[in-house]
């Protein structure tokens, strides 16, 4: 599954759903803007990191990896899932199934989480040192 030949598109993968992170922000941007507190500026700040750890993974740079690694408690803290486009195939109108929804992207970022840890070991080991993805 995770194979050498196979990181590069585990790369892109997590390139995308850095990309799918934005989704709140695009939709909801006059909410940041409108926001006065001091969330707003770190919404701006982590936001801005989704794009740029985007690029960095479409490169296939092990820096987007790291940025992942330092976003992901931020990510917790303000609710960003990088799985929260899935709210368009889930009718969100009660509690529990908001609930259970919200359960649900904890547990889909955990596992982001875990499979990024593994490919950046991966791309770390000596027999792929010489390897590009």
């Amino acid at each position: 599954m995770f194979e050498n030949k196979n990181l590069k598109y585990w790369f892109y993968f997590f390139a995308v759903l850095d990309l799918l992170s934005l989704k709140y922000i695009i939709f909801n941007f006059d909410f940041v803007i409108a926001d006065k507190s001091f969330l707003k500026y770190i919404h701006i700040i982590v936001y801005s990191s989704f794009i740029f750890s985007a690029y960095l993974l479409f490169e296939r740079k092990k820096l987007g990896l790291i940025i992942n690694f330092i976003q992901f408690p931020i990510r917790l803290f303000l609710a960003i899932s990088s799985f929260g486009f899935l709210d368009i195939f889930i009718n969100l109108n009660t509690r529990t199934r908001i609930r259970d929804f919200f359960v649900l992207m904890l547990i889909l970022e955990i596992l982001r989480l875990i499979s990024e840890i593994i490919v950046f070991k991966k791309s770390s080991t000596k027999k792929t040192q010489n390897f590009k993805p």
